[in-house]
């Protein structure tokens, strides 16, 4: 009787978390939409409009979502007036930066100047707002906001962890075409989104705050993905957006991340790993101080 019970509890409760991560994916997508639709005279000018309007939008539906629905003060998400810790914002420096430099100057490639690119000044623009500050709010919102703490109500605080860090690596399959993709395309990704996203929730947990990780993940994004500098295999094709390209040499997909690019690729998941034990040792050591406190 007792394991039936709680098997119905456990079905329940997985019941719950997801339709709430249905809901906040269904939140931020349509954020993305309706911010999508914005346009206006100038490229840069739209690109930093709809980056606000997708932050305002993702909020102004959330946190009332979050407080009327699932009873969570914007305090219980990370959403607090609370600054970054400035080691946050060294350490979200120092991993794109790192990680290029070792592309630059450990991997062989050819680094090319973009001279098809007219509009230098909106590309910059768009690698600030569109995925550094707009990805990066809106992405640890829903992630390390709402759905992990949905997560750690139900199945605690480990789970939390875990759980919306799968769902994270799995969610970024689902914006390309699996029928161009092999099974190694798919497992990096997995792999690589999964560590990226665990990294996320430790320093959000760390730090108990969102705008952490949204700070450590928006200069990610700026860096790597905005298309400052592009790095990648001529293999999978480059972007024609970015200022510069750096063209890797070697076809190893453990070094170009394969189709996905050098998001999944061995040197950037050694940098997540990384930070993801460095912030363990944070926790702790914090809990040892905590508990030496209190014993006082």
């Amino acid at each position: 009787m007792k394991k039936k019970v709680k098997i119905k509890n456990i079905v329940i409760r997985s019941t719950k978390v997801i339709g709430n991560i249905i809901i906040a994916v269904a939140i931020m997508l349509l954020a993305q939409f309706i911010s999508g639709l914005i346009i206006l005279p100038s490229v840069w000018l739209t690109d930093m409009i709809s980056a606000i309007f997708y932050i305002i939008i993702a909020l102004g539906i959330g946190l009332p979502y979050a407080k009327y629905v699932l009873h969570f003060k914007p305090e219980d998400l990370g959403v607090r007036r609370k600054l970054p810790e400035l080691r946050w914002i060294i350490i979200g420096l120092i991993l794109p930066i790192s990680i290029s430099a070792i592309y630059l100057f450990l991997i062989k490639g050819q680094l090319v100047r973009n001279d098809r690119l007219s509009a230098v000044s909106s590309t910059i623009i768009y690698a600030i707002f569109v995925p550094g500050i707009g990805a990066g709010i809106v992405e640890e919102f829903i992630f390390r906001g709402v759905i992990m703490r949905v997560t750690e109500r139900c199945f605690g605080k480990i789970n939390s962890v875990v759980l919306p860090s799968l769902l994270f690596g799995v969610a970024h399959l689902m914006f390309v075409d699996l029928r161009e993709w092999n099974a190694m395309d798919i497992l990096l990704v997995s792999v690589g989104g999964t560590l990226v996203g665990l990294m996320f929730s430790l320093i959000a947990y760390q730090s108990e705050t969102i705008w952490s990780s949204a700070v450590v993940h928006g200069i990610w994004n700026s860096i790597i993905v905005g298309g400052i500098l592009e790095i990648g295999s001529v293999s999978y094709g480059m972007g024609v957006n970015s200022i510069w390209y750096y063209k890797i040499a070697s076809h190893n997909i453990f070094l170009t991340g394969g189709r996905f690019g050098i998001e999944v690729a061995i040197p950037a998941v050694i940098g997540y790993t990384i930070i993801c034990i460095s912030t363990i040792i944070f926790l702790k050591k914090e809990l040892s101080i905590s508990a030496s406190v209190g014993k006082r």
